[in-house]
Formats: structure tokens, C-alpha cells, sequence
């Protein structure tokens, strides 16, 4: 393995996951307290469900954006990659006003310069190469 994408990695684990943990060890928390107030407020309910689907698939890109930018793959900014865009906006509005500071700093913003760091590398590398199909 190269030492860039090994460094790469160290750099995805450290940004990504403690927040990967969080959810992992959230959902199916919330899911359960969710599931048991759906009886008395179900509008709450789907909105709460909403919020952890979108935040789970924005982590989910996240780590498929890394993936792809360390195997050296390019990686499609296409729907996927804006509704996982939507969804991490959603769950910020959502999560972060009841979220202490120290928690927004350890849990929303590693990810968040994560994926800006790996778009960039992506736009940087690729940024000259021909659409798939069309000579270069």
C-alpha cells in the first residue's frame, strides 16, 4: 500500500469516525424511541425518520467518496452526491441546535472538512480527464 493512501485512510478514519460510530450507535436508538412515540405524534415521527435516513446516507457517501478518491476512481458529483449534500444540510438544521458546541465541533464538522477535503481531491485529479467515452 502506498504511503499516500495509507496517510489517506488514518486521514478518513480520524475525520469520519467518530461520527460513523455516533450513528451507528444512534439509529437504531432514536429508531426504538421513534418507533415508541409514532403512536401519539406520527408527523414527528416521519420527520425524525427522515432526518436519520438522510444523515445516515450523507455518512454513507462520505465513506464511498473517500473510497473512490483513494482507489483512485473518480467519483460521480451527481444525484447521490447531492442528496447526501441535502441530507447532511438537513441533519445539521436539525441536530445542531441541540448539540452542544464541543459536540458539533467532534461530531459535524470532522465529516464536514472531510468531504470538502475529498471533493477538492477529486476536482483536482480528475479535473482534465475526458468524460468516459469521449477520446481525450
Amino acid at each position: 500500500m502506498r504511503i499516500r493512501a495509507l496517510l489517506l485512510w488514518i486521514e478518513v478514519f480520524v475525520l469520519g469516525g467518530p461520527t460513523t460510530a455516533a450513528v451507528f450507535y444512534g439509529f437504531p436508538m432514536l429508531l426504538t424511541f421513534g418507533i415508541s412515540a409514532a403512536v401519539n405524534a406520527p408527523l414527528m415521527f416521519l420527520a425524525g425518520l427522515l432526518q436519520l435516513a438522510s444523515c445516515f446516507y450523507a455518512l454513507v457517501e462520505y465513506w464511498r467518496l473517500a473510497a473512490m478518491t483513494i482507489w483512485g476512481q473518480k467519483y460521480a458529483f451527481g444525484a447521490r452526491f447531492w442528496a447526501a449534500v441535502v441530507g447532511s444540510t438537513l441533519g445539521a438544521i436539525s441536530f445542531v441546535p441541540s448539540m452542544s458546541s464541543l459536540a458539533v465541533a467532534y461530531f459535524v464538522v470532522p465529516p464536514l472538512l472531510g468531504a470538502i477535503h475529498f471533493s477538492a481531491l477529486q476536482v483536482l485529479r480528475f479535473r482534465n480527464s475526458a468524460p468516459e467515452g469521449l477520446p481525450s
